[in-house]
């Protein structure tokens, strides 16, 4: 038994690769598969979809107890060949095959499912195949860190722009690429795989029916979108338009993906393996960080909300403060009604109905991101950062741990974890395969961000549920 540095090729040529992972033993053989589907009749119409089955081998016998009370499978993609996937399976531009390999490896516990619905969303990584085609919408000083984010992924820019129209011409300059002058005719005719708001500028920023258009477009020929900014980012002039059906049946989240977002990370996918065992949080502490050039104060507060949103719950009440890099004594700023344009710190006081409290740090004012998470239950405690987590009972024994991959190792331009994190995640909205995870609540996580600003003009705590019931009336 070894583990496998190349791809592993059942004899039908079709099998499962296995590079290293964070798993220290055990490997996938190239054994055969089976793959069945109802109804065996051959007079009966096939059905797409049936269950798979294939040979694994797992941790030696001869590992260490503690590797063996936790055995873990890794789960791969399969790879394509000149026989599979079957003539008519629609194959677009695809990310080579070094992209899908930097892709984080998670264990048995998390299960990997196609992202999208549409039969058209399908990718088969085929080395030969070109690269998937990008088009950026970005502000000159975030041009350094977008290139290091595309060679990560092994993504082609092919055309740039800038929301200052009098600077495109310096973006498309910097990046040696075609230029941009208008992002909703990007949305809606460049031949593209994917369009990165980086900086979105005032596209999206009100509930403007003609920008939500223009992603619907977008979908429709099949272009992914990713923001770095929440969309749309102000509570107010929702009711009426187009964003209350969209937000209201989830619709959004098909349209646009919000990134880099922290539930989507190794790490929190790991971490929701053990918290059915955890327990329920009675308490957290919440610190997240990144550079402004990843995004805005009010894109931390969206992807803070949506982590507490799914490890906690709803709080019944926000409290909260802000503090912008120019403050200094007597007067300060105070947050409008726009969750762009923010920079600084925000703290945050969270108070749950059944009486379970939380605390939370966000800034955008680091040089190098930050995570720090700490959760107590009736199991004991969990502390976690980028390196991993640990887990201790109540009497202080560590029950599980987990490291996060490093792939820094194999990163040349030594990546700052949220750039790496961009990579991952561009990677996965243009394969349309990742981690089975559950869809952003844009309704319930805007209402949170937007309570929290209310909370910072008030100076007093404010009820989410309360935004809510606004949100889609205003």
């Amino acid at each position: 038994m070894r583990i496998a540095h190349d791809s592993a090729w059942a004899c039908t040529r079709w099998g499962l690769p296995s590079p290293d992972c964070h798993q220290s033993g055990g490997a996938l053989l190239p054994h055969l598969f089976t793959l069945t589907c109802s109804g065996s009749d051959p007079k009966v119409k096939p059905v797409i979809g049936g269950s798979f089955s294939v040979a694994l081998s797992l941790v030696p016998s001869c590992a260490p107890k503690s590797l063996l009370e936790r055995v873990g499978i890794t789960h791969h993609r399969i790879l394509s060949c000149s026989d599979f996937p079957p003539v008519g399976l629609p194959i677009r531009r695809q990310i080579n095959q070094r992209a899908v390999a930097l892709l984080h490896h998670s264990t048995i516990r998390t299960h990997f499912t196609h992202r999208s619905h549409a039969s058209n969303r399908i990718f088969a990584y085929n080395p030969g195949m070109s690269k998937a085609r990008c088009v950026l919408w970005l502000n000159p000083d975030q041009a350094p860190t977008l290139k290091r984010v595309l060679a990560h992924a092994d993504i082609e820019l092919i055309a740039a722009g800038s929301p200052d129209s009098g600077r495109t011409g310096q973006v498309a300059s910097d990046l040696d690429c075609d230029p941009v002058d208008d992002i909703r005719v990007a949305l809606t005719s460049i031949d593209a795989d994917l369009l990165i708001l980086a900086a979105p500028g005032s596209f999206a920023d009100q509930a403007n029916d003609a920008d939500l258009d223009a992603l619907k477009a977008a979908h429709a020929r099949n272009l992914s979108v990713a923001t770095f900014e929440p969309i749309p980012a102000t509570s107010t002039g929702i009711g009426g338009t187009s964003y209350v059906d969209a937000l209201s049946t989830g619709a959004l989240d098909e349209l646009v993906q919000m990134i880099p977002l922290t539930r989507h990370t190794p790490l929190i996918d790991e971490l929701y393996t053990v918290l059915e065992t955890f327990g329920p949080i009675r308490s957290c502490n919440i610190t997240l960080g990144m550079p402004q050039l990843i995004g805005s104060l009010g894109a931390r507060l969206f992807d803070a909300m949506d982590l507490i949103r799914s490890l906690v719950g709803v709080p019944g009440v926000v409290d909260a403060s802000y503090i912008s890099p120019s403050a200094g004594r007597g007067m300060h700023p105070l947050p409008g009604q726009s969750l762009r344009y923010l920079h600084g710190e925000f703290t945050l006081n969270l108070r749950f109905s059944d009486g379970r409290c939380g605390a939370v740090l966000l800034t955008n004012q680091v040089g190098a991101s930050t995570i720090h998470l700490n959760m107590i239950s009736a199991e004991g405690h969990i502390i976690a950062d980028h390196t991993g987590f640990k887990w201790f009972n109540p009497s202080g024994k560590m029950i599980d741990s987990y490291t996060t991959p490093d792939l820094g190792k194999t990163d040349a331009n030594n990546l700052d974890p949220s750039e790496i994190a961009v990579a991952n995640q561009l990677i996965e909205l243009c394969s349309g395969v990742g981690p089975q995870r559950a869809p952003i609540d844009y309704q319930g996580v805007l209402s949170m961000a937007h309570a929290t600003l209310l909370s910072t003009r008030t100076g007093q705590g404010e009820s989410p549920r309360a935004v809510d019931q606004l949100l889609l009336s205003m």
